[in-house]
């Protein structure tokens, strides 16, 4: 057994990895990152008929940036051991996420207005919603750090 990994026993006898470096974590968020990324990047050129390229465009810098920074605070919540500091990175790529978010609501680069007029009014509604939902799990998660 490797020095730096600890072993112990759960309820019904199968072994669970307690410390040690969550390997597929990692890797999962940098795959998740590059397919982000991608998709940022390439969902304006499909021409698809709700996108409004022109304030899409404007949107997807802050898009990009904030992406990068929430997967880089989730990779370090991997790797922190104390539950505080890793609740304290999670909160901190909520708040990337809660960033993003609230730009999209205001520059807002969808139209779906095809489908029914008060469609944008609707999915700005359910976006302001999710906003104050991750501004709630920030809080949540920035109370349990403390």
């Amino acid at each position: 057994m490797r020095k730096n990994t600890k072993i112990r026993k759960d309820v019904v006898g199968k072994t669970k990895k307690i410390s040690g470096l969550d390997w597929s974590g990692l890797f999962g968020e940098v795959i998740g990152l590059l397919i982000c990324l991608w998709s940022l990047d390439n969902i304006h050129k499909w021409g698809l008929p709700f996108v409004i390229p022109k304030e899409y465009v404007l949107w997807l810098p802050i898009a990009k940036y904030t992406s990068i920074v929430s997967s880089i605070f989730k990779m370090l919540a991997i790797l922190m051991r104390s539950t505080k500091i890793k609740n304290l990175m999670l909160a901190l790529s909520s708040t990337a996420v809660c960033v993003s978010m609230y730009y999209l609501v205001r520059i807002f680069p969808l139209d779906f207005s095809f489908i029914n007029p008060a469609m944008n009014w609707m999915m700005r509604v359910v976006l302001s919603l999710s906003f104050f939902g991750v501004v709630m799990g920030v809080l949540v998660r920035f109370v349990k750090a403390v």
